[in-house]
C-alpha cells in the first residue's frame, strides 16, 4: 500500500503539478527535475532561482499534484451527484 501511494505521489502528482503549476502561474512557478541541481530547498520545499521564479521540489510538487487531482475528483463527484 505504501509503495502504491509513493508511486501515486511521485509519478501522477509530480506530472500533474509540473504542467498545471507552470500553466496557472504563466511560468513564474515551475517544478524541479526529479534529480535537482545543487542547492537547497527551504523547509516548505521551494526556492527562488536567479530570475526570481519559484522552483518547487519534486516531492512537494507531487503532493500538490495529488491534492489537485483530489479536488477535481471531488468536484466532479459533486457535479455528477447534483445532476442525478
Amino acid at each position: 500500500m505504501q509503495v502504491l501511494l509513493q508511486i501515486l505521489v511521485e509519478i501522477v502528482g509530480y506530472t500533474v503539478a509540473r504542467f498545471v503549476l507552470r500553466f496557472i502561474s504563466s511560468g513564474n512557478i515551475y517544478v524541479a527535475p526529479l534529480m535537482p541541481r545543487s542547492g537547497k530547498f527551504n523547509a516548505i520545499g521551494y526556492r527562488r532561482d536567479k530570475h526570481g521564479r519559484i522552483e518547487i521540489e519534486s516531492t512537494t510538487a507531487g503532493v500538490i499534484g495529488v491534492m489537485m487531482c483530489l479536488i477535481v475528483a471531488f468536484g466532479l463527484a459533486l457535479l455528477i451527484r447534483g445532476s442525478l
